[in-house]
């Protein structure tokens, strides 16, 4: 047995390392590249699910009110308002419901609470701007005429995560028949 040879392969060469520590690398910047991609994902679902969330708490609002206040909300839109409501958090610890009326046929402006953030006992709230499109439609026409109206929410937001400032948007719908409300 020549000793050169055993000299020779009790290491890695230089451009063994190298080669190594290349490879190392790129899969270390796949991994990080993949982690800031599912925080994107992850953010961009908490404010698509917050944003229908409040969408559809507009719309069990006006579920609840009765068939002839949404009629005449939707037959003089400026002068009568849905009368709906919201929580408002002036503190962490102070949440109250104020009169928060939405116009039919006009855009609605809403900042919505996604978090409140703690940082050295000083609170933040995590703000997500919206717009509210409400349209009202009488089914009380045609062949066969129902007291019913088709009310639909549709709504726009926009996340940290769409850089390009492209606003997101989605519709809730529902049909409010002249029934008694209980």
């Amino acid at each position: 047995m020549n000793t050169s040879s055993l000299h020779r392969r009790r290491g890695f060469s230089l451009v063994e390392n190298m080669v190594a520590l290349a490879i190392l690398g790129i899969f270390i910047s796949g991994v990080l590249a993949s982690v800031g991609f599912s925080r994107r994902v992850a953010e961009t679902t908490i404010y698509e699910v917050a944003a229908m969330n409040a969408a559809q708490a507009y719309l069990e609002q006006i579920k609840s009110m009765e068939y002839n206040d949404v009629l005449t909300s939707s037959q003089n839109p400026t002068t009568e308002p849905l009368a709906t409501i919201h929580p408002s958090y002036s503190s962490i610890t102070q949440t109250s419901i104020i009169d928060d009326p939405l116009y039919i046929g006009s855009t609605n402006y809403r900042d919505i609470v996604i978090d409140v953030l703690e940082d050295d006992e000083t609170y933040s709230k995590l703000i997500m701007p919206m717009e509210f499109d409400i349209t009202v439609n009488d089914l009380n026409s045609g062949s066969s005429p129902t007291e019913a109206l088709e009310v639909i929410i549709q709504y726009r937001y926009e996340t940290p995560s769409s850089y390009s400032g492209t606003q997101l948007d989605g519709q809730v719908q529902i049909i409010k028949a002249k029934v008694p409300t209980f």
